[in-house]
């Protein structure tokens, strides 16, 4: 029987939506920004919390050199992941 996997609300970069962020880092920027995001969470939710919304964090990250994603859980607590490593 497969286990049903969980949905995430992760942001959604586009040019259109966040476009601050496009000026900075480009197409390609956000696309990798996007796909730090979906394996933050995939990250926390194998810690056994349930993941309520996953986003960028501006104010931790130096775009190429560092990327940092928060992730808010449901029972409210905050993880932040930098270049695809948990912070304690």
């Amino acid at each position: 029987m497969r286990k049903k996997q969980e949905k995430f609300i992760v942001a959604n970069y586009t040019p259109q939506g966040y476009p601050k962020l496009h000026a900075k880092v480009g197409d390609e920027g956000l696309s990798i920004i996007q796909e730090h995001d979906n394996t933050s969470a995939k990250i926390v939710s194998k810690l056994n919390h349930k993941v309520a919304y996953v986003g960028y964090s501006e104010s931790r990250s130096s775009f190429l050199e560092t990327i940092a994603s928060f992730v808010r859980c449901k029972d409210g607590k905050v993880f932040y992941v930098v270049n695809r490593e948990l912070q304690k």
